[in-house]
């Protein structure tokens, strides 16, 4: 089974990231994307494919998370066109995040470090995601620094309720209606 994380702004769900790293090979990874991207399309989500942008230009996803090399960034601009959502994940590397903003990033993926996003958000106006976000109360702690997104995995996929439930909790949680856990 891919990994899966869910990008979770105030709104709710903005987009599905879809890991095809644990998969068997290139048809399963197809056939697990189209399955994902199908049901994130319907309810006008955006899904894009981890590490593999020509996966997904094959499978007609919004875009891909890449790493933050420039000649990786071409290459998926180029297999994925101007429109594409193309994230680079800069981790703890304020090089990196710069150098990913004026290639055209369309987010920047960052460590879960309030004081990091504190400063990207005061810095540039390339939007900014908190990956791996690993509990609730991190996730409030990155929205109040200001992230724009935080990308999700346990605390939505294993929520005791069920991930709709977990979707929820997660998007209340960021838009401060609850306190947090």
């Amino acid at each position: 089974m891919p990994a899966l994380t869910a990008a979770v702004g105030a709104a709710n769900v903005a987009c599905l990231e879809i890991d095809p790293s644990g998969l068997a090979g290139d048809a399963e990874a197809r056939t697990v994307v189209d399955r994902l991207r199908a049901p994130a399309h319907a309810v006008d989500v955006a899904a894009i494919v981890s590490g593999r942008s020509d996966l997904a230009a094959q499978t007609g996803c919004d875009g891909a998370v890449i790493g933050p090399d420039g000649l990786e960034f071409r290459e998926a601009r180029a297999l994925l066109g101007d429109d594409a959502i193309i994230g680079v994940v800069a981790g703890g590397s304020r090089h990196d995040a710069m150098l990913a903003g004026e290639r055209g990033a369309g987010f920047v993926a960052l460590d879960p470090d309030p004081d990091l996003i504190g400063w990207w958000v005061e810095v540039v106006e390339v939007p900014c995601v908190a990956m791996a976000v690993d509990d609730m109360d991190a996730a409030r702690l990155c929205a109040a620094a200001g992230a724009d997104f935080v990308a999700l995995r346990d605390p939505v996929w294993s929520h005791p309720l069920g991930t709709a439930a977990g979707v929820q909790a997660a998007a209340a949680l960021l838009a401060g209606t609850i306190p947090a856990p």
